[in-house]
């Protein structure tokens, strides 16, 4: 997840949800590195408890996963007093630091398959909400004219009402009658508006109905590249620490 200095204390809460996709930014981005996406998961189980991750650069952004509010304190140190890029890691109550480049490249290729479906999740996100404002503009033309609609509805139940109470001796309908013809037509006019506005907005809905098919296909294969992801990464801070790369921190 990328967290900039002041959104890091809420961004944590949200860390604890099942998967939180972000929209792109530049953030760790080096050399064409699509690092800049990321995704933040937890799975709440046993091991969340024991391993949380960040990868903390420069610019005040991180890519990471937490499962303790407290983790947050650390995170927040390293990233108002990082220079460089680093993998900060929690194992059970240990924190470590590893600084060595190669590690760290490591630890992003590990991550490099999440920050691309991310990616794509957000290339879809943002084609949605382009839909959507498209939707929008056809939906409030519909309320429009669905508010016209109504008004003229009520106006013709009233002349009906008025037709069937007046007797002939009391004077010509004529007026009456001409005003709910009017009414009608106009009435016809609304309701093939409304087929249009219908038929444009069809082609929204199916693309919506389709992009939300494959924004879930997308979903379910970040859950599964964040549990490859999480594993492996454990795996890397245990080396690391095995190898004396990491550097204890608290």
């Amino acid at each position: 997840m990328i967290l900039s200095r002041k959104q890091l204390p809420l961004a944590c809460a949200a860390t604890l949800a099942a998967a939180v996709i972000l929209a792109p930014s530049p953030g760790l981005a080096r050399g064409g590195d699509a690092r800049g996406f990321s995704h933040g998961f937890d799975d709440g189980g046993e091991d969340a408890a024991r391993f949380s991750f960040a990868i903390v650069g420069p610019g005040e952004r991180t890519f990471s996963e937490m499962s303790d509010f407290d983790d947050r304190d650390d995170l927040e140190g390293l990233i108002n007093d990082s220079r460089d890029e680093l993998f900060w890691f929690r194992l059970d109550d240990r924190h470590y630091v590893v600084r060595d480049r190669k590690w760290i490249d490591r630890a992003d290729e590990i991550t490099r398959p999440m920050r691309e479906i991310g990616r794509r999740q957000g290339n879809l996100g943002r084609i949605q909400g382009k839909l959507g404002m498209g939707q929008a503009v056809i939906g409030a033309e519909q309320a429009r004219l669905g508010a016209k609609q109504a008004e003229l509805g009520q106006r013709l139940a009233e002349i009906s009402r008025e037709l069937a109470m007046r007797s002939p001796h009391w004077g010509s309908t004529g007026a009456l009658e001409r005003e709910r013809y009017r009414i009608e037509s106009e009435m016809d006019v609304l309701r093939a508006r409304q087929d249009q506005l219908a038929r444009r907005h069809q082609p929204f809905s199916d693309r919506q109905s389709d992009l939300g098919r494959k924004q879930a296909e997308l979903g379910q294969k970040q859950r599964r590249a964040g549990e490859r992801a999480r594993a492996e990464l454990r795996d890397l801070a245990e080396d690391a620490i095995r190898e004396g790369v990491a550097e204890r921190v608290r």
